[in-house]
């Protein structure tokens, strides 16, 4: 597969995470774990407690061949920094081999 071919994408994901939120994450807003339709907390539950909606990252790499990965990462900075790294890596070496 030539480098060439590969595409990367990245977009945004609204994670709800129930473990530690990583330090380069950004938290979103909270919901409750027990949670009605309309996002107030179900009074089913004595123990319901807040939990973390988190901004998350999502990377996207596929090619002309049989790459299809999606990647989820915990910041969405980075993700675009990166995908915005690659499309000029690409730029660059289009330009090198014209």
């Amino acid at each position: 597969m030539d480098v060439s071919e590969v595409e990367i994408e990245s977009g945004i994901i609204a994670f709800i995470e129930e473990e530690a939120v990583p330090a380069d994450a950004k938290v979103l807003r909270q919901t409750w774990k027990k949670a009605n339709k309309d996002g107030s907390p179900d009074r089913r539950f004595a123990n319901n407690y807040q939990i973390p909606v988190v901004e998350y990252g999502r990377l996207t790499v596929t090619s002309s061949g049989d790459l299809n990965e999606e990647y989820m990462l915990s910041s969405f900075a980075a993700v675009t920094q990166f995908t915005s790294l690659w499309k000029s890596f690409k730029r660059a070496i289009a330009g090198a081999t014209a």
